[in-house]
């Protein structure tokens, strides 16, 4: 199963302005549930319209929209 189509409850994601981002991650931190926040990415216009992701090689990959339901497929 590919973690980045599970279910993650409990998370959540937050788009805020580059100016932002450390400010908005420190004061997540300062919380007891969000001790653990980070900055994971950033928005770019180098590949419009995609979600490109950064391997732990170094490499690129295109997340691409889920096509069907991962555990219903699976058996």
């Amino acid at each position: 199963l590919d973690p980045l189509y599970s279910a993650n409850e409990g998370k959540a994601l937050f788009i805020v302005p580059t100016a932002s981002a450390e400010k908005a991650v420190e004061i997540l931190q300062a919380t007891p549930y969000d001790r653990d926040a980070a900055m994971i990415g950033t928005v770019s216009g180098e590949f419009p319209g995609k979600v490109v992701l950064q391997t732990g090689m170094g490499t690129l990959r295109t997340l691409g929209i889920l096509a069907s339901d991962l555990l219903v497929d699976r058996f």
